[in-house]
């Protein structure tokens, strides 16, 4: 089997096959941990399951990679939203 690339992963986005793609993002980072821009996608792909921990280490991950990428935004923006939700303390 050819080895994964995010592009693909971004089709099976598209497709609205987020099990699959998280899955296989998960393979893509285990043989390239050093790739921000897939940080950022499994953060996004947490925040969309309002995952907020796990969204938040995988921004941090691509902040440490990548200080001048826009991982500080939307480790921001989540911060904004918990800080909104009544009852929450985090």
């Amino acid at each position: 089997m050819a080895e994964v690339t995010l592009s693909d992963i971004v089709g099976l986005l598209l497709e609205k096959k987020r099990d699959e793609a998280h899955s296989r993002l998960l393979d893509f980072l285990r043989t390239h941990p050093d790739d921000a821009e897939a940080w950022l996608m499994l953060g996004n792909l947490y925040r969309s399951h309002h995952m907020w921990r796990e969204a938040i280490d995988a921004f941090n991950h691509a902040k440490l990679l990548n200080p001048a990428g826009p991982a500080d935004a939307s480790i921001e923006g989540i911060l904004e939203i918990l800080h909104s939700l009544p009852g929450e303390s985090y």
